[in-house]
């Protein structure tokens, strides 16, 4: 803790004392560290910061396991709601959903009760688009290289799109063009060809 506050040389030193984080000159005095933080739960806590851009200091200290420390980063994830910040994660947690769910619908506007809902929250605004797309599409009267989309011109695909015979024909004219241009002759049967 003091060697990575204070020393340019400590093995992450731009984490802590190269941003700013400090220890309080009290515990400077080990006696006084103790007396302050007391001694350590278990082998396997920590010392930790709750306010992660805070100091050492006994207001901003907790003993905390590698798996609360992992929550408590600097690149966890916070977001807002209603003017107060939550970490994604104990959202999460809380919704029984991932922590990308909980981001992706923040983003999207939702509410707190939606962000923390453990169903499954379909966005509504993807099919719109997707309505607006089709609706576009089958507005069309020509194609893209501006044939008319007749009975006669126009083939309906698997999915339900139109599109243009005249197209489809001069593509596949050109690709019988390219293979005789290589020596084969596509009319013929695969056997006969040489």
């Amino acid at each position: 803790m003091l060697a990575r506050c204070s020393s340019p040389y400590a093995t992450h030193y731009e984490r802590y004392g190269g941003r700013g984080i400090y220890v309080c000159d009290r515990w400077y005095d080990f006696g006084l560290f103790i007396e302050d933080v007391g001694e350590k739960p278990t082998p396997a806590h920590t010392i930790d910061r709750v306010d992660n851009d805070g100091p050492y200091s006994p207001d901003n200290f907790r003993w905390a396991t590698r798996k609360e420390q992992q929550v408590n980063t600097h690149w966890a994830l916070w977001i807002e709601i209603n003017g107060q910040r939550f970490r994604a994660t104990e959202l999460a947690k809380k919704a029984g959903v991932a922590t990308a769910t909980i981001r992706d619908r923040h983003m999207r506007g939702l509410t707190y009760d939606e962000i923390v809902s453990p169903e499954k929250l379909h966005a509504p605004i993807k099919k719109e688009i997707a309505e607006k797309a089709w609706a576009k599409k089958r507005a069309q009267t020509h194609c893209k290289r501006g044939h008319e989309f007749t009975p006669a011109n126009t083939y309906i695909d698997s999915k339900g799109g139109r599109c243009c015979r005249i197209c489809i024909n001069n593509k596949s004219q050109a690709w019988r063009d390219k293979i005789r241009a290589q020596g084969f002759d596509p009319s013929k049967p695969a056997a006969l060809r040489k």
